[in-house]
């Protein structure tokens, strides 16, 4: 094997540990600071953000492909939130989970960030009408929709190995 191929092999390996780590350091803190406080900071979002872009021009993707994972989550994410927000009169999707999903689509791709949104909304609505019906929580009552987009975030990275 010549150098270049052992630095290449290298730089690979690195690349891929070093991203998933920033990645799943993010569901965890996204996940935390949800269930604990129903909030997500920036500071955990806009770095994965960055990151993730990051992480996207390394691997050689697109302009075009970066935009369309970045619209087909996030801003489906956004349009969804400012639809249901504008006919209930109330929030319904937090800007912390628009940008969770902003980042987690661009890390996983357009097709894997629609199925997790599609999990995390299916996990989601079945653990509220668990507890509901257990008494343990009220159908009106917020949930931390960001620790279901980490969780379904993380079901999917281990799916897909």
């Amino acid at each position: 094997m010549t150098k270049k191929r052992v630095w290449v092999k290298l730089f690979t390996m690195i690349d891929f540990y070093l991203f998933t780590a920033v990645y799943l350091l993010m569901l965890a803190g996204a996940a935390y600071f949800d269930v604990r406080r129903y909030i997500i900071p920036d500071w955990i979002t806009l770095p994965g953000i960055g990151v993730a872009l990051f992480y996207c021009l390394v691997n050689g993707f697109g302009i075009s492909d970066i935009v369309l994972r970045i619209l087909s989550t996030g801003g489906l994410f956004f349009a969804v939130g400012f639809l249901t927000s504008c006919f209930l009169k109330k929030e319904t999707i937090g800007g912390g989970d628009i940008k969770l999903m902003t980042a987690v689509g661009l890390f996983k791709g357009w097709e894997q960030g629609l199925f997790i949104i599609l999990l995390s909304a299916f996990s989601a609505l079945v653990s509220s009408l668990v507890l509901a019906a257990l008494k343990k929580r009220k159908l009106e009552e917020p949930i931390p929709f960001g620790f279901f987009i980490a969780v379904c975030g993380v079901l999917v990275d281990v799916m897909s190995l």
